[in-house]
């Protein structure tokens, strides 16, 4: 008794966070009511509560179980306590002593829990014993498809594939729930048949005109409840009502399942459809919901040639993950000081290591709120063929980058070496680098290639998270960039060395959230030379009087071009939306 009392405690310390409490509330709720609503006289709490036990590590199963014993309490049902009390009787047993219980094992207890005590407690005839074994039988299978259903509802809240056998289980999890509420009604209000009508509309607003088939689901788990066929088909019918304007804001979808809703009672001559004050109800409910709840519900179906190639992405990913982890352990062998060659293969390590962990994530969190236009101009310094300067734009995920290169000189030369740069530096960010990780590593090799001539590059960044909006700049040697925000200027600088100098040399950088309508301008010290101590008015003249980034930044070089072109001059120009 101590070790249960031990394990049941460990339980509660480990498994009932607040995360779970929702899970766990329902599987009470539900188990409770379909306990008290005996369904065609048939006690479906029973299902619910095989359906926790089945469970990977069962935490939801004791919540199940308190509530289906309530609910077999509340109407005298001594088969459904007595399974129910079994059950939970033998599967805590057996993981407090032997530590553990197969899923073979739970089956055995759940199946021995149900049929065991029909012939004690139905034993007054023949025919009362075959309708609790059929009853048991039924509960039985029931919990099995009610297991797939959890592994389905878990699936789509994790935005995973669910596989069809899940669907399927989803689908008897909806008729029984539609069922749970039983013929309880308010004022003629029927709670089952609103509650209903709600999960249907989430559907839609998610599914389409695919929400028919869950709606129907939902329909015949309320016929279980004594409601009419009738029902099946207008809750149908207005789920594809509903469905048809996904796309639209949600008070339209709930405005059309209404009105389908009120239409069909009104035209149609038959008993037992979606009532409109019922409709309204559900429609209300549906548009006071979050629309991240909502969103939670979306799911698609995929053809098995699809669902492979998914399968060899998440194998791809796990091995991923493992590189990286043994990427990691090597890191730690290579530690050293800061500026030791072993120090820094230790960083690089590491960053690889993240690179990779980071690439086996299947997604990003949050939405992408911002959108960046980016423009750029840019001339050679007078009398030469090629300018020395270049730029970049690369993607990583939700982050943006910015990338802009003075080379050393002018003409050839500087071009090949900012150009490598950028080329260079993009590259390590698209695969997944830390900014950080990959400066350190550029710094590094342009100190290595140019250990024979002193050859160097100005590097100026700007990454951007479209998600939030914040801004990282990041500078090695570059001049200051400028923000215009709401008609003023804020410079950004720092002193910093050019990139390809001291190996142990680290970037200057600034933290900053933008918000819509900034805009942002990056140049190299041409331009800056060129307008001298007026460069700050020109920035905000050309930010007041463009429309675009284009010819934000095109304004700009052409303003510092009628000063003379003393040397190359590149203006990238940045608008945030």
């Amino acid at each position: 008794m101590p070790r249960i009392i031990a394990k049941f405690r460990e339980w509660i310390d480990n498994e009932l966070t607040p995360q779970s409490a929702v899970a766990n509330t329902t599987y009470f709720a539900f188990s409770l009511m379909l306990c008290m609503a005996h369904v065609r006289g048939i006690s479906l709490g029973l299902a619910v509560v095989g359906c926790s036990w089945l469970q990977r590590n069962c935490k939801y199963a004791p919540a199940a179980s308190i509530g289906g014993m309530l609910g077999a309490l509340a109407t005298a049902d001594w088969h459904a306590l007595a399974a129910i009390a079994m059950v939970f009787a033998s599967v805590t047993i057996a993981a407090a002593v032997r530590g553990g219980i197969t899923p073979a094992g739970k089956s055995a207890a759940l199946a021995a829990a149900l049929v065991v005590p029909v012939p004690l407690l139905c034993a007054s005839n023949a025919e009362a014993v075959l309708t609790g074994l059929a009853a048991a039988g039924l509960a039985f299978a029931l919990s099995f498809a009610l297991s797939l259903g959890h592994d389905c509802v878990r699936a789509v809240w994790r935005k995973d594939v669910p596989s069809y056998p899940e669907l399927t289980g989803l689908l008897f999890a909806l008729a029984l729930f539609a069922a749970a509420f039983g013929s309880s009604s308010i004022a003629g209000v029927r709670l089952g048949c609103v509650a209903a009508a709600i999960v249907a509309l989430c559907a839609a607003s998610q599914n389409g005109m695919l929400a028919a088939v869950p709606a129907i689901a939902l329909g015949l788990g309320r016929t279980l409840a004594g409601d009419s066929m009738a029902f099946v088909g207008a809750l149908a019918a207005c789920a594809i009502a509903a469905g048809a304007l996904k796309r639209l804001p949600k008070y339209v979808l709930a405005f059309a399942f209404a009105l389908a809703a009120a239409l069909m009672s009104l035209s149609v001559s038959l008993t037992g459809l979606l009532s409109i004050p019922e409709a309204l109800l559900a429609a209300l409910a549906y548009a006071l919901l979050p629309d991240g709840f909502c969103r939670k519900l979306a799911f698609s179906r995929y053809s098995v040639a699809e669902r492979n190639a998914l399968e060899r992405i998440s194998e791809l990913n796990h091995r991923l993950a493992l590189t990286a982890d043994a990427l990691d352990g090597v890191a730690q062998v290579c530690v050293e000081s800061a500026e030791s060659p072993e120090g820094f293969a230790a960083r690089q390590l590491c960053g690889v290591s993240s690179m990779l962990r980071r690439l086996s994530e299947t997604r990003y969190e949050g939405t992408l709120r911002y959108k960046l236009r980016v423009g750029a101009a840019g001339r050679a310094k007078d009398g030469m063929p090629q300018s020395g300067d270049s730029m970049g734009v690369c993607a990583a995920g939700p982050l943006t980058l910015v990338a802009l290169s003075d080379g050393m000189g002018s003409g050839e030369a500087a071009h090949e070496e900012s150009s490598s740069t950028i080329a260079m530096l993009t590259r390590l960010i698209e695969a997944g680098f830390e900014p950080d990780e990959a400066l350190e590593c550029l710094n590094r090799m342009l100190v290595k290639r140019n250990s024979d001539a002193e050859i160097y590059s100005t590097v100026d960044c700007m990454l951007f998270d479209r998600r939030d909006g914040s801004a990282k700049f990041i500078k090695f040697g570059a001049p200051p960039s400028f923000l215009v925000r709401e008609g003023k200027v804020v410079r950004l600088y720092a002193e910093a060395l050019p990139a390809g100098i001291l190996a142990c040399a680290s970037p200057a950088t600034h933290l900053i959230a933008l918000r819509r309508g900034d805009v942002v301008v990056m140049a190299t010290d041409g331009v800056s030379d060129a307008l001298e101590d007026g460069i700050c008015s020109a920035v905000l003249d050309c930010a007041r009087e463009t429309k675009t980034a284009q010819k934000t930044a095109q304004a700009l070089l052409d303003g510092a071009a009628r000063r003379g072109a003393a040397d190359d001059m590149t203006v990238v120009a940045l608008r945030v939306e």
